[in-house]
């Protein structure tokens, strides 16, 4: 028996615009319900760091990078990018 499955917060919960999803994902438009499957929970907190860096909201960013262990960012690089900040 598969355990119970729980919703992925995303940057669609958190009103991303096409602007934005064109800057983070590359595209004003992306298959919702594919990229949400795809995308680990631990790369939807960096995409959502990135979105409030994006916004200039530094408090939510970082809310969002101290969700993200150590070694998720080592791997991704994603909190280092000096785009972001």
């Amino acid at each position: 028996m598969k355990g119970k499955k729980t919703k992925k917060e995303t940057i669609f919960d958190h009103n991303v615009t096409p602007d934005e999803l064109e800057m983070l994902c590359g595209s004003r438009s992306v298959n919702e319900d594919y990229v949400i499957r795809e995308i680990s929970q631990m790369q939807w907190y960096a995409l959502i760091y990135c979105l409030y860096n994006i916004r200039g909201d530094k408090k939510t960013a970082s809310s969002y990078a101290a969700k993200i262990p150590d070694t998720a960012d080592k791997i991704f690089g994603l909190l280092n990018h000096d785009y972001y900040r």
